[in-house]
């Protein structure tokens, strides 16, 4: 069941147990201004990669969540927040969903170790 204060929201029904709520673009922000913050305090390197196409199965074109305004504030909030030396910022074309993206980030790791 869904609280009533949020029946306004957009919701997708998984299935009989699970609904889905669409995080707002204020909510979004507030995330990555948390991930920011940890962001800033790394000690050695570090990368976040950036799905510029979607950060969900959900936000996805032709999906419910899709919100490319939201995700681009969010990501804004990376790209303007983090001044750590040590974060290296990797925006893909991609959805996150892509193999293509877990590929990249794949090599980045192993390219760490």
């Amino acid at each position: 069941s869904v609280p009533a204060e949020y029946k306004e929201r957009k919701l997708h029904v998984h299935n009989a147990s699970i609904t889905i709520m669409e995080s707002s673009a204020d909510e979004r922000v507030a995330a990555a201004k948390v991930m920011v913050e940890k962001l800033n305090k790394a000690t050695g390197p570090t990368t976040v990669f950036i799905p510029l196409k979607g950060t969900s199965m959900m936000d996805n074109e032709d999906m419910p969540f899709y919100s490319p305004d939201a995700r681009e504030a969010m990501f804004d909030v990376v790209r303007n927040g983090v001044k750590n030396e040590n974060v290296e910022i990797v925006e893909l074309d991609l959805h996150i969903n892509d193999p293509a993206f877990a590929d990249a980030m794949s090599k980045r790791l192993l390219a760490a170790l």
